[in-house]
């Protein structure tokens, strides 16, 4: 089984900077002690499991380029093994559902509606 934009991993914790920081906001520019949020990443489906993800993507933007290659790190660091998977188009998503099924059995496919 799977979960759709259900988990969310943190790549990199929020934190406030130490240095001084200049920055425009609502046309004024001054000095903020704006805390950074945390990046983020949510696949687009989890094994409930948690062994593989799945990332449906046509088009890249640079900044996925970017969080993908957080993720992929996030995963190394902490030495977890789940499988990535990131179909473009109807083809590879097919060959990645007979994949699972294959690999995990047909309980792993299906959704929880």
């Amino acid at each position: 089984m799977f979960d759709y934009e259900m988990t969310k991993f943190v790549l990199m914790e929020g934190f406030v900077p130490t240095v001084p920081v200049w920055n425009s906001y609502r046309k004024i520019f001054k000095m903020r002690a704006t805390p950074v949020r945390p990046i983020t990443y949510t696949p687009d489906f989890v094994a409930k499991a948690g062994n593989w993800v799945i990332e449906t993507k046509g088009w890249k933007s640079e900044g996925f380029k970017f969080r993908w290659k957080l993720f992929l790190r996030y995963l190394r660091v902490r030495n977890l093994e789940i499988e990535c998977f990131m179909p473009s188009n109807k083809k590879e998503v097919d060959k990645v559902v007979n994949y699972l099924k294959e690999e995990y059995g047909e309980e792993s496919n299906r959704s929880n509606g």
